[in-house]
């Protein structure tokens, strides 16, 4: 038999008894999978995201829910859900759109009402929007939420809920809400 006829054989083989090496090896590694109890849940950690299932769908969190517990949001979820209208405005001047399209795309989700976008005072990047503050807002009618670039706070009023902070801390509020909504 000629040395081509072997080597390609070899190198198959050599290639299989190192892909199955490599398989047991990695099985020991210590990326495992960590689950724990969380409100009845059985959360899973999959070395990116935080899971759970409820009714066969597949709830992802990029927070450990056991870190949202005691992080406070307020009364925004009872506000939300007795208003008649919610509008989010955002200063476009803050350059946090998509963060503003992550909270109503969320909040309309979890709430079932439409999340009106607004400006909280006039410019012209704001000319087709209607212009919310925390003045123009109306107890049980309407609820005006405001997203601005801060130092990682809520405030809130009667009917007006301030969210001040950054990408991290927006997100934060939005885990901690739905983990609340959904759980």
């Amino acid at each position: 038999m000629s040395k081509k006829k072997i080597v390609l054989p070899l190198f198959i083989v050599a290639l299989m008894v190192f892909s199955i090496f490599g398989v047991v090896i990695g099985s020991f590694s210590n990326d495992q999978i960590e689950t724990f109890k969380f409100n009845g849940y059985r959360f899973t950690y999959d070395g990116t995201i935080w899971f759970t299932h409820i009714n066969n769908q597949r709830l992802e969190f990029t927070t450990d829910p056991r870190q949202l517990e005691g992080f406070y949001i307020g009364d925004i979820i009872n506000k939300i859900s007795n208003h008649n209208k919610v509008y989010l405005s955002v200063n476009p001047e803050d350059n946090i759109e998509q963060e503003k399209n992550i909270f109503i795309a969320i909040l309309s989700g979890l709430f079932n009402k439409p999340i009106i976008r607004a400006c909280p005072s006039d410019n012209q990047l704001c000319e087709n929007l209607p212009l919310k503050d925390c003045s123009d807002s109306i107890p049980e009618k309407e609820l005006v939420i405001k997203l601005e670039k801060g130092d990682n706070l809520i405030q809130e009023d009667v009917s007006c809920i301030a969210i001040l902070g950054d990408r991290n801390y927006f997100v934060t509020v939005l885990e901690k809400i739905r983990l609340e909504v959904l759980l």
